[in-house]
């Protein structure tokens, strides 16, 4: 029964590549401005990472990561150095470990960062604007009441 309460807050766990073991869990509001910076223009590339499953063709996935590398590597390093750094502080020293993985050990890294914070995106974080939203706009006029149509 505890995986139903991970589709609410993901518990954070440990994965090991290349040797070295990095902290996976959802991203923190102290690390989210480095990561959004460096996630933003890698969107639409991440969103088609975080769709795949197992069943997925090995040559499709290669081919995806292969151009999300070649256009965006070091924004990919600095997206997932902010997402396993503990704090703002340690992204620096992430970025230099995370940069040092072969590339079949940064992809194991890689895929399962994105998997967990597109699902803490999804999950928490769109909902949570989409009420902050709602209410801003009931404090913007304080005579409406917020409807489904309207929030």
């Amino acid at each position: 029964m505890a995986d139903e309460f991970d589709a609410i807050e993901p518990a954070a766990r440990d994965v090991t590549v290349g040797g070295q073991t990095f902290r996976l869990a959802p991203i923190t509001i102290e690390r989210l401005p480095a990561f959004a910076r460096a996630l933003r223009p890698l969107m639409p590339a991440v969103t088609d990472l975080a769709g795949i499953d197992e069943a997925a063709a090995p040559e499709y996935v290669a081919d995806l990561l292969l151009e999300l590398v070649e256009e965006n590597g070091e924004l990919l390093i600095e997206a997932v150095a902010a997402a396993v750094a503990s704090n703002r502080e340690e992204i620096p020293a992430m970025r230099a470990r995370v940069a040092k993985l072969d590339p079949a050990d940064f992809v194991l890294l890689a895929l399962p960062v994105v998997k967990v914070n597109a699902d803490f995106f999804a999950r928490r974080l769109l909902p949570a604007l989409a009420q902050v939203r709602a209410e801003a706009k009931t404090l913007a006029n304080p005579g409406a009441t917020p409807t489904p149509s309207r929030a």
